[in-house]
């Protein structure tokens, strides 16, 4: 757990970490939850931090001022993930700013709500462009620019072992990228670059809320340990 490193398990290392998309609903504009909490923690250990961001440029920048008042150095970088020529030129800033890519974190995700019969084309082809296209196409951009004895860490959801109600779009793209987690692992692991997906059970963050009643705020809480 990331709770459990210090700084001797990282030295100066190169990061980029996928923060937040646009999404249909204005909560998940924010920066912040799982991929705010990475970029603090591994800044705080020495890593030079690339936030990516959608549309959250307020917040974005924010998080980088906390990151360096912190002692690190830290970028935001703004990069729709269902674009592909946008991916590419979060990884070419990267580059020209620090020079290389030690670890990937694929963290950005969207997320709608619905049950199968409500599931318009629109929402399911954008959680798809961004939370299987847009992981993708980052490892096709770290295959070319990250060096041997990388990480690529990937975040998933225990909904993909567990069934959520009306989560069935967004449980079947992040079973993809725990297929591809395991697919890639092979090819990446000829570089000596590692490839892993961490599949988080409820976490308290905005995102966590959206579309859901009291009741199954409850019921989840008590899947957590205690």
């Amino acid at each position: 757990m990331v709770s459990m490193l210090d700084s001797s398990c990282l030295t100066i290392k190169f990061l980029i970490v996928t923060i937040a998309q646009l999404n249909y609903t204005p909560i998940h504009k924010k920066v912040g939850g799982i991929g705010r909490g990475i970029a603090e923690r591994l800044s705080e250990l020495g890593a030079k931090v690339v936030i990516n961001y959608s549309n959250s440029a307020e917040d974005a920048l924010a998080l980088v001022d906390t990151i360096l008042s912190n002692g690190s150095k830290a970028l935001a970088v703004r990069a729709d993930l269902s674009r592909i020529n946008e991916i590419e030129e979060m990884f070419t800033k990267t580059m020209a700013e620090f020079g290389q890519v030690d670890i990937l974190i694929n963290n950005a995700a969207v997320i709608t709500n619905n049950p199968l019969s409500e599931v318009t084309e629109k929402e399911f082809e954008h959680q798809f462009s961004v939370n299987v296209k847009g992981v993708f196409f980052a490892y096709q951009q770290a295959w070319k620019h990250m060096e041997s004895n990388g990480r690529i860490v990937n975040i998933s959801t225990a909904g993909t072992k567990l069934t959520f109600p009306d989560m069935s779009v967004y449980a079947s793209t992040k079973g993809a990228v725990e297929h591809l987690t395991r697919q890639l692992a092979k090819e990446f692991g000829s570089k000596q670059i590692t490839v892993n997906a961490v599949a988080p059970g409820p976490i308290q963050t905005d995102q966590f809320f959206v579309g859901k009643s009291e009741e199954e705020i409850e019921f989840m809480k008590g899947m957590n340990s205690p």
